[in-house]
């Protein structure tokens, strides 16, 4: 299977969370990304060098205020996301509730 098919499959597969998801995060690219009691926290950077998750409050890894996480059991996006960090791509998504629940739930990687 060729990235870009993997790339449409986990895309199509991460579509069946979107009804769940409340807040949109503005694209970037994915820095200072870490792995910490099941959760992969990270920022997202857009073209200004603005923290797009800078709203969010503290992580459930207890990194701090500031990032946007996934549950380390979500196979499909914790791939997106290490695909976009390592091609310096930028992803683009949903969140629960930015102010309270920065749980990933919809995530793209851009072109």
């Amino acid at each position: 299977m060729t990235i870009s098919k993997m790339l449409v499959a986990l895309f199509l597969i991460s579509l069946c969370q979107l009804s769940h998801a409340s807040a949109s995060i503005g694209s970037g690219v994915v820095k200072n990304l870490t792995s910490k009691g099941g959760w992969l926290t990270f920022q997202v950077l857009d073209n200004n060098n603005v923290n797009v998750c800078a709203a969010c409050p503290n992580d459930p890894a207890a990194r701090g205020p500031g990032r946007c996480w996934v549950n380390e059991n979500n196979k499909t996006h914790v791939a997106l996301v290490l695909f976009a960090q390592a091609r310096a791509k930028k992803i683009y998504g949903r969140v629960e509730a930015l102010a309270s629940n920065c749980t990933i739930v919809q995530l793209e990687v851009a072109d």
